[in-house]
C-alpha cells in the first residue's frame, strides 16, 4: 500500500512524501522551500518558496529584511533600523537612512532663532515665542521669525540682540 506513490497523502506541493512503513509516511519541504506547516510533529505540509534567499526573486532594498509570508506576494520587506521608508506603497523597497537634520545647520533652513524639531522623514521649523512667522511658505512655518531675540553669551554675560 503505496500512499506517496498513490497520492492519498497530505504533504505541500512543494515537499517530498517518503513512505516510512505500511500507511506510514513523513512529508519533507523540497530544497528552497521553508516548512511553515501549523502543527510542528506533522512537517512539509505547508512550504513556502524560499525568495528571500535569491536576490534576484525579490525587490527589497539592500538596507531592508526580506521574509517569506504565505499568500501572492510570497515576502515582505522592511526596512532595517536607523532607516525609514521613501515610499509608504512599497515597504521596504526604497529605504533612506536617518539623518538628523537639526544636528546641522546646513542640513535645515529654519530661521537661527526657530526650534528645529527633527521628524522620520524631515524636520519642522517653529520661531520661538513673542516672534511672529513671517515665513513665505505657510506649509513651512519657521523659516523666517520676526522679532525674535538673539542672545550672545560674552565671558558670562548675556547680550540681546
Amino acid at each position: 500500500n503505496q500512499l506517496c506513490e498513490s497520492g492519498r497523502h497530505d504533504c505541500d506541493k512543494n515537499a517530498q512524501c517518503i513512505e516510512r512503513g505500511t500507511n506510514d509516511y513523513e512529508c519533507v519541504c523540497k530544497p528552497g522551500f521553508l516548512d511553515r506547516s501549523p502543527l510542528p510533529h506533522r512537517p512539509g505540509r505547508k512550504c513556502l518558496e524560499r525568495v528571500c534567499l535569491d536576490d534576484t526573486k525579490h525587490d527589497c532594498h539592500a538596507a531592508a529584511v526580506c521574509q517569506e509570508v504565505d499568500g501572492p506576494e510570497k515576502y515582505t520587506c522592511k526596512c532595517r533600523d536607523g532607516y525609514v521608508d521613501a515610499n509608504k506603497n512599497k515597504p521596504g523597497r526604497e529605504c533612506r537612512e536617518l539623518v538628523n537634520e537639526c544636528l546641522d545647520s546646513s542640513l535645515n533652513d529654519c530661521d537661527p532663532a526657530a526650534t528645529c524639531r527633527d521628524t522620520p522623514d524631515s524636520y519642522e521649523c517653529e520661531c520661538p515665542i513673542g516672534s511672529r512667522d513671517i515665513s513665505k511658505d505657510p506649509s513651512k512655518p519657521g523659516r523666517n521669525c520676526f522679532g525674535a531675540s538673539y542672545h550672545l553669551y560674552l565671558e558670562g554675560y548675556r547680550v540681546t540682540l
